[in-house]
């Protein structure tokens, strides 16, 4: 966790103050690089979210069988096969939304 020091720090930052110590250095480095491991791990959980079918049409209000026409018929929407099951990954069916607009 972040101590107050590195927060102590930031807001030297904010006002235009340098950064002195090494260790001052070492904890404002340590505050952002946690900050940053935690945007790209919410990022990486949020673009490896997978839909159903079902659930895809009822998000686009579309019938199941339009979303089934674009991934066996026209191949244009990417899909995963998990055993049996068919599942679109969010950043697979944002693309398609972008290229459909």
């Amino acid at each position: 966790m972040v101590s107050n020091q590195s927060s102590n720090t930031i807001d030297n930052i904010e006002d235009n103050t340098f950064i002195e110590s090494s260790e001052e250095k070492d904890t404002f480095l340590e505050y952002m690089i946690e900050k940053i491991l935690q945007k790209l791990d919410f990022k990486q959980k949020e673009s490896c979210k997978v839909f159903s079918i079902n659930e895809v049409a009822d998000m686009l209000k579309v019938n199941k069988r339009t979303i089934e026409g674009h991934l066996y018929d026209k191949r244009d929407l990417p899909y995963l096969k998990i055993g049996r099951k068919v599942r679109i990954t969010k950043s697979d069916l944002e693309s398609f939304l972008g290229l459909v607009s």
